[in-house]
């Protein structure tokens, strides 16, 4: 017997929907587009619903400077960003 069947059956996985306190937001009518790219040493998708009008460009650097800002602050393998320099910090540093 493996140690896994000896373990005993693997519990559900379950998902949390928090509740929902008023009328559920449809989207806009219009075409669903999508953008994508890589950051963070993994993907990123964010598709758009509505709003034919918005230049995809304009999103995609928002999204850009977003998880670039997020890197500068919290990536564990830059070197440079906030969280490196506060690990390679000597204790009681302030």
């Amino acid at each position: 017997m493996t140690a896994e069947a000896a373990a005993g059956p693997r519990p559900a996985r379950r998902v949390l929907v928090p509740p929902v306190s008023g009328p559920l937001l449809r989207p806009a009518p219009g075409p669903l587009r999508t953008l994508s790219g890589a950051a963070m040493r993994t993907d990123w998708c964010v598709t758009l619903a509505g709003r034919p009008d918005l230049p995809l460009a304009a999103v995609e650097s928002a999204i850009g400077h977003a998880l670039d800002l997020v890197i500068r602050q919290m990536s564990g393998w830059e070197p440079g960003s906030v969280l490196s320099r506060y690990n390679a910090a000597p204790p009681k540093t302030s």
